[in-house]
């Protein structure tokens, strides 16, 4: 029977990783969690577009940055160890959490 990794804690660290890290590196998100034996490694493509922000003041435009709106991801790939040993991770659960 292979263990399943279902601590709420460990996996809202990974889901909080991926979350945070959804506008960097051409999108590609990363996460690890390395405690008491436990490796996680996840990794998550978010999808979006980019677009461009203009203000204007005093009747001048000017331009203000580049923004990214993330509308799901695809991609998503969770790979755990107990002690070297690969385990299985509640998957569902970081799915549901995940933007």
């Amino acid at each position: 029977m292979t263990t399943t990794i279902t601590n709420t804690e460990i996996l809202d660290s990974i889901i909080e990783q991926l979350q945070s890290d959804c506008v960097y590196n051409d999108s590609k998100a990363f996460a690890s969690y390395d405690e008491n034996d436990i490796l996680i490694e996840a990794t998550v493509q978010w999808v979006g577009r980019c677009y461009e922000n203009y203000i204007t003041v005093d009747g001048v435009r000017y331009y203000e940055g580049v923004y990214r709106e993330i509308n799901g991801y695809t991609d998503l790939a969770v790979e755990a160890w107990i002690n070297g040993e690969p385990v299985n991770v509640d998957i569902e659960y970081i799915e549901r959490h995940l933007i």
